[in-house]
């Protein structure tokens, strides 16, 4: 027989082992949670953009695509257009875009208006009568990142 202090020791952990394990998973425990909610953060920051990114890229192909089919240019100022366009049963509605105080762009028709895109910061628009062409700038920001896109369209519809 053994005797000594391995004689007594049953097979578990002592006290000071327990706290020490328990200290190392609690700092392994506190920098994943960190590091998962810095990816939160990362992510919405990503998305944010993105939103912002994509509105903005939508209004500018609906506005355009709306501008090369217009009948008639009714009315433009640097940041506003109003135009009417044929639609497929043949009315003739007449469609307006501009950005609101809120910082959204606004596709206005008799029957309502439509937000198109949110956080833009500029909406300029140019005519070049000599080439019967609207430049289109559009440009946003989201969380101090910028985005602009810039177009030209050329007319088909009777001039102002």
């Amino acid at each position: 027989m053994i005797k000594g202090p391995k004689a007594n020791r049953e097979g578990g952990f002592t006290l000071v082992e327990m706290l020490v394990a328990s200290v190392i998973l609690l700092l392994v425990l506190s920098v994943a949670n960190a590091l998962f909610f810095e990816a939160i953060v990362s992510w919405r920051y990503g998305e944010s953009r993105m939103d912002v990114r994509e509105g903005l890229r939508l209004g500018m192909d609906r506005m355009t695509r709306e501008l090369r089919t217009a009948q008639q240019l009714t009315d433009m100022q640097s940041d506003r257009i109003e135009f009417v366009v044929l639609q497929d049963d043949g009315s003739e509605p007449t469609v307006e875009y501009y950005v609101n105080i809120s910082k959204e762009l606004i596709r206005s028709t008799g029957g309502g208006d439509i937000v198109l895109a949110a956080g833009v910061d500029a909406f300029e628009l140019t005519y070049l009568e000599e080439n019967r062409v609207v430049g289109l700038r559009l440009g946003g920001s989201s969380d101090g990142q910028s985005v602009e896109f810039n177009g030209r369209v050329a007319l088909r519809a009777q001039q102002l």
